[in-house]
């Protein structure tokens, strides 16, 4: 359903529909293809970063390639994602926000590993991995 609905509004778009005006006729369309991609971050980067070993640099770039292959996977939908997710209702951004936030956890436990193990500078923020 969510790959039809972007396949629909990618259409709509190409074919001189505005983005908007379409996002807003399909905002259910727009969250779930939001929530899809957000939860392939969630179930795919932490496998694939366990599959590297111990290193927490490793275990980071292991989680970074598998980040690029989802996106490269789904560039409709993530270009859809970030273009459009501020038309999103309030209930709609903090669904968001919650699952970026559990994305990104395994990025930044490898961040915060490797600070500790001194792999990495102590000076970067792991709150904006």
């Amino acid at each position: 359903m969510v790959d039809a609905g972007i396949a629909t509004l990618s259409r709509l778009e190409r074919d001189g529909l505005a983005a908007g005006v379409a996002l807003v006729l399909s905002s259910p369309i727009l969250l779930a293809a939001i929530v899809d991609i957000l939860e392939k971050f969630r179930d795919q980067l932490q496998p694939a970063m366990d599959l590297a070993g111990d290193d927490p640099v490793e275990q980071l770039i292991a989680g970074f390639r598998q980040y690029a292959r989802i996106v490269d996977e789904n560039r409709d939908a993530v270009v859809l994602t970030y273009r459009e997710s501020r038309t999103l209702d309030a209930e709609g951004r903090d669904q968001i926000k919650q699952l970026e936030v559990e994305t990104s956890a395994p990025m930044r436990d490898a961040i915060t590993a490797a600070i500790e193990n001194g792999s990495m500078k102590a000076d970067v923020d792991v709150d904006l991995a």
